[in-house]
């Protein structure tokens, strides 16, 4: 039995795009989507409804997603139209499958073509690729009683350089953007971690420069790397049981309000005695002005307002009994 199954995912939308549960910012107008997204909004949500987000990852390697799209290219160039437009289908679920390098393969395979339709069919597949994508992963075996070694990665799969902002105090309680939340369900399909939205710890420390990362096109971050401030209940979390666990990480840049990325939303107990406290803690409620000018909100407005979710399930084997 492999120890464990790592996969990949992917993934994204707008703000609020292909989430029924979650409604545009006051004053916000949700922006109109092509096609090509709305199809990537369908794809998402039918993964997430039937559980393939824990599926084995159908990405392909580099050498052969390049030999795929070389044979599709080469259909581009065909007649009859019906020819080029069922390669053109087979491209979305070749980019929809490999999104985490489709954009560097199809530009370097676009950089020597100079058939107009051809390079037409190859920028509509690049709709399709999200601005970040993320990734997540166990870099050693889990084995009872000890941490999992979890590695995750957020990489700008964009044509151009946006910032991203590593996990920072209260992130991991979802009270604060970004969020990153982690949930994991055991054996028996019962959650052994949630997000501790229901925790009392908080802080009001509004975001600096170090949070802020700049990512050029195909650059990747560690979120929960050096710098970072972790993830609390993951680090205290140990399997208790042997069986198979899946876990979801989700990535939260969907708020464009630059005090909800300072603020924390406190449990009901504590609002009222932090109000007391003055503007000078940030909770939500109490927001931080957008001042022009202002260097950090400058660079919070390259951050891609979206959702990343990425999933992994493993096996935690019974120790070896001793012969």
């Amino acid at each position: 039995m492999k120890s464990a199954l790592a996969l990949i995912l992917v993934l994204a939308g707008p703000a609020w795009s292909g989430d029924p549960g979650r409604q545009p910012p006051a004053g916000k107008q949700e922006e109109p989507r092509g096609p090509a997204l709305q199809q990537l909004d369908r794809w998402l949500e039918k993964m997430e409804a039937e559980g393939s987000l824990f599926a084995p990852p159908r990405a392909l390697p580099a050498d052969e997603f390049d030999r795929r799209l070389g044979e599709l290219v080469k259909k581009f160039q065909e007649d009859p139209i019906e020819v080029r437009d069922e390669a053109s289908g087979e491209l979305a679920r070749l980019v929809r499958d490999n999104l985490w390098h489709a954009r560097e393969r199809i530009e370097g395979m676009m950089a020597g073509l100079h058939d107009s339709e051809v390079r037409a069919r190859l920028e509509e597949s690049l709709k399709l690729v999200p601005p970040l994508q993320m990734r997540a992963a166990l870099t050693a075996k889990p084995e009872l009683g000890k941490p999992l070694s979890l590695a995750a990665r957020i990489k700008n799969t964009s044509a151009h350089e946006v910032f991203v902002v590593r996990s920072v105090e209260g992130s991991d309680l979802g009270r604060r953007y970004p969020r990153y939340e982690i949930s994991l369900k055991g054996p028996e399909g019962k959650e052994v971690l949630r997000p501790g939205r229901d925790s009392l710890r908080a802080s009001g420390a509004r975001l600096e420069r170090d949070d802020f990362v700049r990512l050029k096109p195909g650059d990747e971050l560690d979120p929960f790397g050096e710098g970072s401030a972790g993830h609390g209940g993951l680090k205290a979390w140990r399997p208790e049981r042997p069986g198979t666990y899946r876990l979801k990480l989700l990535g939260d840049y969907s708020s464009d309000s630059w005090g909800s990325w300072n603020a924390i939303e406190l449990p009901p107990q504590l609002q009222q005695r932090l109000l007391q406290l003055g503007p000078a803690m940030g909770p939500e409620g109490i927001p931080i002005p957008e001042q022009p000018g202002d260097p950090l909100f400058e660079l919070f407005q390259q951050v891609p307002k979206m959702t990343l979710k990425a999933g992994i399930e493993f096996v935690v084997e019974e120790p070896a009994k001793p012969k």
